[in-house]
């Protein structure tokens, strides 16, 4: 079976921009163009000398709708998403070959129900993969359910919060490489073939997520946040504004990102608990610099991003 890397950072990337309000239309006031991750290098002895800040997104805008965002590793391109429309919602996103933009490697589908999104769907050569079903608690997000169909659907298992997380959160999330342990033995190649169901339960404190349970059969992971009081350039608008989901004047998902950056994660599981803190350079409101480091962390373990504006 096809081994699937679901890049859906499109939904949380993309769309949500932060704006202000004028004569009750919000126009993103600032766009991600691209974004640098440092790469380290190393001596013969393998030990780090010098890390580079090298180019992993590019962001293609056409006004305020993004039409394409290529993923890099290394100065590689590894990957490409086309955004489609129909009207002012997105309809899909196909994933293709870096090589052969013709050629679709699989696709998400979104489907609504009013101005709500209601369902993700994964498509490889229109067969069913994966799916993320949302449920509302008023007008935010409340739950996520993410049920696997494919015995080869591996990935980073946090992937499809990217949805509705901003990048910042599934950076830090990544970065608990215990968690990932746990869910990947779970979903991984290696487990045996059948349906299995993750869900993610999300609380908010006013505009930001303040926590996050991953539930899993027996395992149960509690993931909490604190913020700092900057603007996050993936925050668009206030969240009640529900009935523009969908117009990407407004921005698609966007009062499901958080408000302000994270700054400190806390991660809960059989009694355990660790921090992860995150720290940043700012340009006025705006962070610039983005800097992650993880428990125990050798030096090529920090995670280090710099954000550019268009």
């Amino acid at each position: 079976m096809k081994r699937f890397v679901i890049c859906l950072a499109a939904i949380g990337l993309i769309f949500s921009f932060n704006a202000c309000k004028k004569d009750g239309v919000y126009n993103p006031s600032k766009k991600v163009s691209k974004i640098y991750t440092e790469v380290y290098l190393y001596d013969s002895a393998g030990s780090v000398t010098c890390s580079i800040p090298v180019l992993s997104e590019n962001y293609t805008w056409d006004k305020n709708r993004l039409k394409e965002l290529d993923s890099y590793i290394e100065g590689r391109q590894i990957g490409k998403q086309i955004f489609v429309y129909d009207g002012n919602r997105l309809a899909r996103i196909d994933h293709v070959y870096p090589d052969y933009p013709t050629e679709i490697e699989y696709q998400t589908i979104f489907s609504y129900e009013g101005s709500k999104l209601h369902k993700a769907t994964i498509l490889d050569d229109g067969d069913i993969e994966a799916e993320i079903e949302y449920i509302y608690e008023k007008n935010k997000i409340s739950e996520m359910i993410y049920t696997m169909y494919s015995s080869g659907l591996s990935l980073n298992i946090l992937e499809p919060l990217k949805q509705v997380l901003d990048p910042n959160m599934v950076e830090v999330l990544s970065c608990d490489k215990e968690m990932l342990a746990c869910l990947e033995a779970k979903n991984g190649l290696t487990h045996k073939a059948g349906v299995r169901t993750m869900k993610i339960e999300l609380e908010w404190e006013r505009d930001n997520i303040s926590q996050v349970k991953l539930i899993q059969d027996s395992y149960t992971q509690t993931v909490s946040f604190t913020y700092d009081n900057k603007k996050n350039p993936f925050y668009s608008r206030p969240m009640e504004d529900i009935e523009t989901m969908g117009d990407p004047e407004y921005g698609l998902l966007s009062f499901f990102c958080n408000k302000n950056n994270i700054v400190q994660m806390e991660s809960t599981s059989s009694g355990h608990t660790y921090t992860i803190p995150i720290e940043y350079e700012y340009d006025g409101s705006y962070p610039i610099k983005q800097t992650i480091t993880p428990p125990h962390a050798d030096p090529d373990d920090i995670v280090v991003k710099y954000i550019e504006y268009r």
